[in-house]
C-alpha cells in the first residue's frame, strides 16, 4: 500500500509529518520501502550560499570564545606550555621529570596536547580552538567549511508506531533507499521485534533538509 507519494518543498523543512496507514489483518511481517530523490544537491552556488549563512550564524559566533577564555584556555604551541606551567602540574620536560618522548607520551595521556594533537582534540569538542584557528588563518576557514560540507545532501528519515501506541523504532540514517521489516521474532536494525497488529499504524516522516528544488518521496508498506 502507498503510505506517501508526493513532492516535498522547502516549506516542509524541519517538520515531522504523521502518516497513518491501516493494516486490515494481522500478519507475520511488515515491510516498509522508503526512498526519496535527489539525495545530493547539485546546485553548487545554492549550497555555498546556505553553508556561508550557517558559518556566519553558528561558527563565527564562536570567535567570542577568544575574548572570554583568552590564552588561558585557547592554546597553541608556547601558550599551551605556559598555561600548563602556571597550573603547576603536568609540565613539560623542562620543569618536570619527563623529557623527549616520555614527556610527549605523558602529555598525550594527560590530555595536554601540543601542536596538531591539541588542535585535533579541540576540534573534536567543537569549541575553544587554538589561537591559530581564530587568528590570521581563521578568515579562510569559511572556505574550508564550505569545502568540508559540499555537496549538501537532502535528508529524510522515519520512525514507526504500532496501533497499540508502542514506539517500534526508527531509521534515522542518510540512506535515501531503505527497506526495513518488523516481525514478532526479529526486525531490522533500529526496530524492535513486534507483533504485526491489525489497526492503524503510524509512520512519522522527519524532514531535516529539503533543497529549494524539492524532493520526491515514495513510501510503501506491505504485510505478509
Amino acid at each position: 500500500m502507498v503510505v506517501l507519494e508526493k513532492s516535498l518543498s522547502v516549506k516542509e523543512n524541519c517538520v515531522h509529518i504523521k502518516l497513518p496507514f491501516e493494516v486490515r489483518e494481522e500478519g507475520e511481517r511488515l515491510t516498509v520501502s522508503f526512498c526519496y530523490a535527489p539525495k545530493t544537491v547539485d546546485d553548487k552556488a545554492y549550497s555555498e550560499r546556505l553553508l556561508k549563512e550557517c558559518f556566519e550564524k553558528y561558527v563565527s559566533a564562536d570567535r567570542s570564545d577568544v575574548e572570554e577564555y583568552g590564552e588561558a584556555d585557547i592554546f597553541d604551541g608556547e601558550n599551551q606550555v605556559r598555561e600548563a606551567e602556571s597550573c603547576g602540574n603536568k609540565l613539560t620536560g623542562k620543569t618536570d621529570i619527563f623529557e623527549g618522548k616520555k614527556q610527549f607520551e605523558r602529555a598525550e595521556k594527560a590530555d595536554i596536547f601540543d601542536g596538531e594533537n591539541q588542535v585535533r582534540e579541540a576540534e573534536g569538542r567543537g569549541n575553544r580552538l587554538t589561537g591559530k584557528a581564530f587568528g590570521g588563518e581563521y578568515s579562510l576557514s569559511v572556505g574550508a567549511f564550505i569545502k568540508k560540507y559540499t555537496p549538501l545532501k537532502n535528508l529524510l528519515t522515519f520512525s514507526l508506531d504500532s496501533p497499540s501506541g508502542v514506539y517500534v523504532g526508527d531509521a534515522h540514517r542518510h540512506d535515501a533507499n531503505q527497506v526495513v521489516f518488523v516481525s514478532e521474532k526479529e526486525s531490522s536494525p533500529g526496530f524492535l521485534p513486534h507483533k504485526i497488529e491489525k489497526g492503524e499504524w503510524t509512520l512519522t516522516l522527519s524532514v531535516f533538509f529539503v533543497e529549494e528544488k524539492g524532493v520526491k518521496a515514495d513510501i510503501r508498506a506491505e504485510v505478509f
